[in-house]
């Protein structure tokens, strides 16, 4: 959409959100500001009021109290009116010294908290010692230190332009504006979607990171899907599950990080509406498909521990497969048949053409129904479907370790393999449900309070569901022997040795 300034067209760009939205921050944060204020407010009246608390460790106290009081009054307060209108209303002078106040008091806080456990150390390390060594004197050196030290990094940083020492000119080129943020920048020219440009060390940093994301979930995953397509050992039911994982993980990496990457550090999309369509299909049928990967991979584990006599008729390889097929089926409708039957705009195309859409963008866009039934159905309910029947089974299992005492050697080592099973597969479950409910829950909100989450914060919960996929191969590294063990016959090349595929990777 066309941008808002701050101070009219040069000045700033604001972000406007929703009235409600707006009034909800407000409440949020301004009652953190009161409680701050008056509970480091009580703590400085009890302190100085009450004589017997005069004594060094409440000294120190006092002096972490203050601190926080003045960033409550000072700092959180203009700060909570800059975060909700997106613009500096108070001036330049005022902005160096909000700034400077801001330094000043986050490493007071710091300083003073060092102190404190330098005098609880002698409090506990050195009880005979501490009447001598942590007086009042000490204390008043101490928090003397801190405001001293402070004041010097905190007003000197900013009012000697330490800060940007060696990047004047890219300051007042680039950042420096009225009001705030710079002057937009566009994707291809004006009417185009607006680009964020950040400095080249920060876009390094982001390649290098989400880069070495990329290549660990392809290598890792491919990993896995080598090993046990290679290794007859490892043609189970259960490691066919996984294979079906580590295959939606492999692709999540080729298909959905790596475009994702360049988009996200680029802050454009430069492969066109059409491949854009492909990668918002791509992302939701892979992101459908681990979910119900997953989902099927509880029901075998609650097979395996809870009914394990009924396991091997009930999960075989034929159920596998038609788990499997049921998974990429569902998720290829899902996926492609929201996009581009255009079911996730469904009643506000207009909304979405006028506002939303843009040259060199690439989001998807939902509308409040669409999110909310299509997080429901591939996030919400397998994930409570996940929950229970891993409840169950924990509670099966501990069941069998009371019990194990009783059992011969044979049938121990079958139940320790299958709760260890389970307990990777437990911990991959749990990995996913955490990484992945940030990003569902701010997918439902953000249609409710007027799609006004900011793009930088969707896209790091985005990634952060990403990382899940970079994840479960490190997972099944720490608690898999099989799997090491075929990592080093894979990187030291007896992977191509005629009977390799043969090889027992793990005592039955």
């Amino acid at each position: 959409m066309e941008p808002e300034f701050c101070y009219g067209n040069g000045s700033c760009v604001r972000t406007v959100y929703p009235v409600a939205f707006r009034a909800v921050l407000y409440l949020g944060l301004g009652s953190a500001v009161i409680l701050t204020v008056l509970g480091n407010l009580f703590v400085i009246v009890a302190i100085a009021h009450f004589k017997q608390l005069h004594t060094p460790p409440n000294y120190l106290a006092l002096s972490l109290a203050v601190t926080d009081l003045l960033l409550g009054v000072l700092v959180m307060f203009p700060s909570m009116i800059q975060s909700i209108e997106t613009c500096w209303y108070f001036g330049d002078m005022l902005c160096k010294l909000f700034n400077s106040s801001d330094i000043l008091l986050c490493t007071a806080s710091i300083l003073n908290l060092s102190f404190i456990s330098i005098d609880r150390y002698y409090a506990v390390c050195h009880p005979m010692l501490y009447p001598r060594k942590i007086t009042v004197h000490t204390a008043v050196i101490m928090i003397l230190v801190t405001w001293c030290v402070s004041s010097v990094v905190g007003f000197g940083m900013i009012f000697l332009k330490l800060n940007i020492l060696g990047m004047e000119e890219f300051y007042y080129n680039n950042l420096a504006c009225e009001g705030g943020p710079m002057e937009p920048e566009f994707c291809y020219g004006n009417g185009s979607c607006v680009r964020t440009v950040y400095p080249v060390t920060v876009r390094i940093t982001l390649y290098l990171v989400l880069g070495s994301a990329v290549v660990l979930t392809v290598l890792g995953n491919l990993f896995v899907i080598v090993s046990i397509s290679h290794f007859k050992q490892l043609h189970t039911p259960t490691n066919y599950l996984t294979l079906s994982l580590a295959v939606s993980d492999f692709l999540l990496g080729v298909l959905i990080m790596f475009p994702g990457m360049i988009n996200a550090v680029e802050t454009c999309w430069y492969f066109g509406d059409m491949l854009c369509k492909l990668y918002t299909s791509s992302d939701v049928l892979l992101c459908t498909a681990s979910i119900l990967n997953l989902s099927f991979i509880s029901i075998d584990r609650y097979y395996a521990v809870c009914h394990p006599m009924l396991y091997p008729r009930k999960i075989t390889v034929h159920t596998t497969v038609v788990m499997i097929l049921v998974t990429w089926c569902v998720s290829a409708v899902v996926g492609f048949g929201m996009i581009f039957l255009n079911l996730n705009i469904m009643g506000m195309e207009e909304f979405y053409y006028n506002n939303v859409v843009c040259e060199g963008g690439c989001i998807l866009f939902t509308t409040g129904v669409a999110s909310t039934l299509s997080a429901v159905i591939a996030f919400y309910i397998p994930g409570v479907i996940m929950l229970g029947t891993y409840l169950k089974i924990y509670m099966v299992a501990q069941r069998q370790v009371r019990t194990i005492g009783l059992q011969n050697s044979c049938s121990s080592k079958v139940d320790k393999h299958q709760r260890k099973a389970t307990k990777t597969l437990a911990i991959i479950m749990g990995v996913f449900l955490s990484v992945w409910l940030p990003f569902f829950l701010c997918f439902i909100i953000d249609p409710l309070i007027g799609y006004s989450v900011p793009p930088a914060l969707f896209n790091t919960f985005v990634w952060l569901g990403y990382f899940n996929s970079t994840i479960n191969p490190l997972v099944y590294a720490f608690f898999y022997s099989w799997f090491r063990k075929a990592f080093q016959i894979i990187i030291s090349g007896r992977i191509f040795r005629s009977d390799m595929s043969d090889t027992k990777l793990f005592a039955e």
